[in-house]
């Protein structure tokens, strides 16, 4: 009613009650995105971080998942989403936290998804996600994040830089997610 919102198409395969709606033109799809933006700020925003820096610079994989869980299951819902829509979420937890982040930043032989620096203390992290479709393969995705962080050499342009690396493979099936963590050379 307010036209923020326009049906989009009729689609036959929808129960009665669903609609597909989309965003009018780009004033409105920049008020949703400074709106989201603001509301995802100020969750984030609002959560103390610092247990979660803490965690990742401690390599406190256990910690880490717990924590990454807890802002999922209090932030967001997992439907329809995959990989990107976790990553873009990890991306902006570690965002505006006094550490410099780069998202598909291109390294060795390809891109990491997330890399986290402080260039005060000499320290990295590159992060590979994955999205799981079970639980039980949460640990594997995870492992493979890892050996594709080792087969693309995304570390190796960067060891004369830093004086620790860490590696963080991590996985998300729906509100729950899964890390694994291992320091370089």
């Amino acid at each position: 009613m307010t036209g923020y919102l326009t049906m989009a198409k009729e689609e036959s395969n929808l129960s009665d009650d669903e609609v597909i709606l989309k965003i009018p033109n780009k004033e409105i799809k920049k008020l949703f995105k400074s709106t989201v933006k603001e509301w995802f700020n100020d969750t984030i925003q609002n959560t103390d971080r610092k247990e979660l820096f803490t965690a990742l610079w401690g390599q406190d994989d256990k910690k880490c998942a717990e924590i990454i869980s807890n802002l999922i299951f209090n932030t967001i819902s997992y439907h329809d989403y995959k990989e990107d829509f976790y990553h873009a979420f990890t991306a902006g937890i570690l965002s505006y936290a006094g550490y410099k982040v780069k998202s598909n930043r291109e390294q060795g032989e390809g891109r990491s998804d997330i890399f986290l620096y402080d260039e005060r203390i000499h320290k990295a992290i590159i992060i590979e996600l994955k999205h799981s479709n079970s639980i039980k393969d949460m640990k594997k995705m995870c492992e493979n994040a890892l050996k594709q962080i080792h087969d693309k050499k995304y570390a190796e342009e960067l060891e004369n830089e830093y004086d620790e690396i860490i590696f963080y493979g991590i996985c998300f099936f729906k509100k729950r997610c899964e890390v694994k963590s291992e320091r370089y050379k």
